[in-house]
């Protein structure tokens, strides 16, 4: 999804704005350095729910619902406005949590411009202003312009922890090692609106099985010379390891299965291997 970053609005000096009386605006002090500040501060000035704060930073997926529904909030205004004196979260959590903050309020703003009031939500039609200092335009789009970056969790079916931004691969394979079915069971590297390889132990095997998904694709890997002998179809550690490390070495790969056993292509050369691995090919995105 892209985010236009004039749905933003920007002023020479945000704190001259002057508040309407039926706006409830919330104003977010220089220097917020965490998630956690920029938390505390959300939950004081708009009222929003104390569970957008976690144990370890800001729970983006509940942010995003309270900038969407306002119906908790103790002032349910028709106008709500957030003024930023500055760049918040930059110098500290970094440029990542800054993207994921910019574009959940940029998405909440659209949200809010195309609702229509209906009869099971006849709430009447709200606004969304988010204001930041005209010199940090540049910088807040090279932030949102940054391009994907590798992500790596482990976790169970329907829970993720060890979130991991920009990993090495001993770090990737360190996530690997602890799938066992008691400490983890999936492991997921991916970019955003790219690729994404899941690894899934499963102990009743015991193997490894692998899907491979990009937009408008998904593959399963295979790891039989008789598909029909093995399914799910799992692969051992060394190998799921070796599909793992091409995918994440190739800048932009594509993983090619058509049911069927096919020797790995590397990125610049083609070589035969006596063990079951896929194809490989670089794609151009």
């Amino acid at each position: 999804m892209q985010h236009d970053i004039t749905t933003l609005t920007f002023l020479p000096d945000p704190t001259t704005y002057q508040g309407k009386t039926d706006e409830l605006c919330a104003l977010i002090p220089p220097g917020i350095h965490s998630e956690l500040e920029l938390a505390d501060v959300l939950i004081k000035e708009l009222d929003v729910s104390k569970y957008c704060k976690g144990n370890f930073g800001m729970n983006w997926n509940v942010l995003f619902d309270e900038f969407r529904f306002w119906d908790d909030w103790k002032v349910v205004p028709q106008r709500a406005v957030i003024i930023h004196q500055d760049i918040p979260l930059l110098q500290g959590a970094g440029w990542y949590s800054l993207k994921i903050y910019l574009e959940t309020l940029i998405e909440s703003i659209i949200f809010q411009q195309e609702r229509e009031p209906t009869e099971a939500n006849p709430a009447p039609k709200r606004e969304l202003v988010v204001i930041f200092p005209s010199q940090a335009y540049e910088e807040l789009l090279a932030v949102l312009n940054h391009p994907p970056v590798w992500e790596v969790s482990i976790g169970f079916v329907e829970r993720q922890f060890g979130i991991s931004i920009e990993p090495s691969w001993s770090q990737i394979l360190h996530h690997l090692q602890l799938l066992n079915g008691v400490t983890a069971e999936e492991c997921w590297l991916y970019r955003e609106n790219l690729d994404t390889m899941q690894v899934q132990y499963l102990k009743n095997k015991p193997g490894y099985y692998l899907h491979y998904s990009s937009p408008g694709r998904e593959t399963e890997l295979v790891a039989s010379s008789d598909p029909a002998s093995s399914f799910p179809p799992v692969l051992p550690f060394s190998l799921a390891s070796q599909v793992l490390e091409t995918f994440f070495r190739a800048e932009n790969v594509l993983l090619l299965s058509n049911g069927s056993l096919s020797p790995m292509t590397h990125i610049h050369r083609r070589q035969r291997s006596p063990s079951p691995t896929f194809a490989v090919q670089k794609r151009n995105i």
